[in-house]
């Protein structure tokens, strides 16, 4: 466990590592909870700088950010956005949520955003206000189910 450990630290340095062993044979989730305690930027910018593709590192920062879906919450427009250029699957997403033992993690990917931009404007909102309205309203709409 202690080689194990070390070679962690030199493949990702300046990131702490978390050593407990999940039960997957999928690297982005492995990697994600190896990671996880870092913050999702910062784990961005370190897999970038390492050579991952782009791809790889978007999937493996939007497991990081779900696994604090407060923050995900107050803006599930652009988590939406994000999820849909996500290679990840429904499958990955369930076993992310059981290694996070979090309810709210498949209800994020599952949930179907409802409110429009007509929705806004109906209302007489223009500009910042309409993308403002309708962030506020998906998250009440999703804290409220």
């Amino acid at each position: 466990m202690i080689k194990k450990l070390r070679m962690f630290k030199h493949i990702f340095p300046g990131l702490s590592i978390l050593h407990r062993d999940v039960k997957t044979n999928d690297y982005k989730l492995q990697i994600a909870y190896m990671l996880h305690t870092n913050g999702a930027d910062k784990v961005r910018s370190k897999l970038n700088s390492l050579k991952y593709t782009n791809q790889e590192t978007n999937d493996i920062w939007l497991l990081i950010h779900m696994s604090r879906p407060a923050q995900v919450i107050k803006d599930l427009p652009s988590f939406k956005k994000l999820q849909s250029n996500s290679k990840l699957t429904t499958s990955q997403i369930k076993q992310w949520a059981n290694i996070n033992s979090n309810k709210y993690i498949m209800k994020l990917w599952n949930w179907k955003l409802s409110i429009t931009s007509k929705d806004a404007i109906d209302k007489g909102l223009k500009g910042k206000q309409i993308g403002d309205y309708i962030k506020n309203k998906e998250e009440e709409l999703f804290l409220s189910s």
